[in-house]
């Protein structure tokens, strides 16, 4: 069935070496992930999500890097479909 992203994130986060920033989009908003980037040294960069009672503080101008690593996934996939083909 679906899961929830943020219930698997922790646990592939957990397996990384701890980073100085976690960019992520609202999906990944929930307060669980977000101590347990606290408690790792990780700034979360996370967008709260419109129905956020109590919104968390992020960094608006390093969320925008996220859009760089975006477009770096979309680049590679086509370049990886250019590549494959017989």
């Amino acid at each position: 069935g679906n899961v929830y992203d943020a219930v698997v994130a922790e646990p592939l986060i957990a397996k990384l070496t701890p980073a100085q920033k976690l960019l992520a989009d609202k999906a990944y908003d929930c307060e669980k992930l977000r101590m347990f980037l606290d408690a790792r040294g990780t700034t979360p960069v996370i967008p709260n999500k419109c129905n956020r009672l109590r919104p968390f503080p992020f960094r608006k101008n390093a969320y925008k890097h996220r859009n760089k690593i975006e477009r770096m996934f979309c680049r590679l996939k086509d370049a990886r479909r250019i590549a494959t083909r017989y």
